[in-house]
């Protein structure tokens, strides 16, 4: 699978302004033309996707126009195999020779109760609820996901989610689910890279768990490659899972670039074939911390608040700044067609990049047009955690210590994989009472967001002054005789 070809190589920019320009066309012209005549893409998207996610959310019944042509232009614009053929008929095409399937079994029982490692225990029952309440008086999570939880802590059976066949697309993934799943005793299909490292982990994680977990190999080598090989993985996951079982897939392949649009793209292909092949099929994903959501009145209300008590000295700045630094959160509001009034928690930052920002809208989409076709889809949106991939940033690494001031909880990794795990459980099972208008097709009151939807201001606004007061703290992180 590659990109569309140009002279003088690939143009990924090109793409993604295609992409969210076809996406808006039918609903915004202006919007279209604008995006397709912007220029510095890398700098401009976050406004282009902050404009997309408005649009939706202002849209009603007609935001299923927005999701189903944006995914109708990637597939015609990206193009497989030597043939250049467009993507659209690619997990059709003959796929080959299928892999071999490897099956595990678990040496351990499942795990009987939902227990959350948090700060070096393991925190459940009651106790649990009531973290989750203080989190909720401190805005790091909204109402609906302590039901959410609160409804897997009464019903334990669900873990393992009895009558699923499990297929995760990117198992490894640091937020997946694979690890609590596989602790939990669930059945599970895995995909992921190739890789020795990874699939001794990932084997070794099965082995000590209760779960079955099967996966593929080629010649004896685990894994597999979505964009290489995405026919002959769609073939292996039709033959290896009965017609009338319940699948649930998993979509959490995630890589850094502009390859991690193409592995979102094969993502969806797989995803979308499964869907029309299985009438039953549920769909799960988890969007990043970094992006555009729409939420409702509650959540503008709680951040103006919070912003009217923040003080002289946030004015002063922002003033001395240009309205560079603090500025207010959710200054527009955007109303539906019944009257009902959103606003956009744009988290967005130009240091993440465009085809980030792609690859995570590819999967909102897709999670949009499963909704409205009747499926059971899980869309749930992880918290800012202490990931690997954020300690390679050192300025990162300062702002996270410094967003507890500013009423941002940062999650470690194992504390929130198991949270959104069980959320994920519940999507499937639970039921948590009328959540209210769906923007985009998704709720928006049961999300784990760690703070950054009730900030008063716009996070991207803060992000230096993040940096500088916690500078303590990464120099604390240095200290040869401080300990963690």
């Amino acid at each position: 699978m590659h990109f569309p070809r140009r002279v003088g190589g690939l143009r990924t920019g090109v793409f993604g302004t295609a992409v969210l320009a076809d996406a808006v066309r039918g609903l915004d012209a202006d919007l279209a033309q604008s995006i397709e005549r912007g220029r510095r893409w890398r700098q401009v998207f976050p406004g282009a996707f902050r404009s997309t996610t408005a649009l939706s959310a202002a849209a009603g019944d007609a935001r299923i126009d927005i999701a189903n042509d944006g995914l109708r232009s990637v597939r015609s614009l990206l193009r497989f195999g030597s043939a250049d053929q467009p993507l659209s008929g690619a997990a059709t095409t003959a796929a080959g020779p299928m892999p071999d399937t490897v099956e595990l079994s678990g040496t351990a029982d499942p795990v009987g109760e939902l227990q959350v490692p948090v700060g070096g225990e393991l925190v459940g029952g009651d106790r649990l609820r009531e973290m989750l309440a203080d989190w909720r008086i401190h805005g790091y999570v909204e109402p609906g996901f302590l039901s959410a939880i609160s409804a897997v802590i009464d019903h334990p059976e669900w873990l393992s989610l009895p009558g699923y066949r499990v297929v995760l697309l990117g198992a490894g993934a640091d937020l997946g689910p694979y690890r609590a799943l596989a602790a939990w005793g669930a059945d599970l299909t895995l995909v992921d890279l190739p890789g020795a490292a990874r699939w001794r982990e990932l084997q070794k994680v099965a082995r000590a768990g209760a779960a079955t977990v099967r996966f593929p190999t080629w010649d004896g080598v685990p894994g597999a490659d979505l964009v290489r090989q995405l026919p002959a993985l769609s073939a292996w996951l039709t033959a290896g899972t009965d017609p009338q079982a319940q699948l649930l897939v998993g979509s959490h392949a995630r890589v850094d670039g502009a390859r991690g649009v193409l592995v979102a793209a094969a993502s969806d292909a797989l995803v979308a074939e499964l869907l029309a092949q299985r009438p039953n099929a549920a769909v799960g994903y988890l969007g990043g911390p970094t992006d555009c959501y729409a939420v409702g009145p509650d959540v503008m209300a709680d951040a103006r608040r919070r912003a009217r008590s923040s003080g002289r000295l946030t004015d002063m700045l922002r003033l001395m700044s240009g309205s560079q630094l603090f500025q207010p959160n959710y200054q527009e509001e955007v109303p539906d067609d019944t009257g009902h009034l959103w606003g956009v928690a744009d988290a967005m930052l130009v240091a993440q990049g465009p085809n980030l920002a792609l690859a995570q809208r590819l999967h909102r989409w897709r999670a949009i047009v499963a909704t409205e076709a009747g499926r059971s889809v899980s869309y749930n949106v992880a918290p800012p955690v202490w990931s690997r991939s954020v300690y390679r940033h050192q300025a990162m690494v300062a702002a996270f210590h410094g967003a507890r001031r500013f009423g941002i909880r940062v999650f470690e990794p194992a504390t929130a994989r198991v949270l959104l795990a069980a959320k994920l459980v519940a999507d499937l099972y639970g039921q948590t009472g009328d959540l209210g208008p769906r923007p985009e097709g998704l709720g928006y009151r049961d999300a784990l967001h760690g703070g950054l939807w009730r900030q008063p201001f716009v996070p991207a606004s803060i992000l230096n002054v993040l940096a500088v007061s916690g500078v303590p703290g990464l120099i604390g992180d240095r200290l040869p005789f401080v300990r963690h």
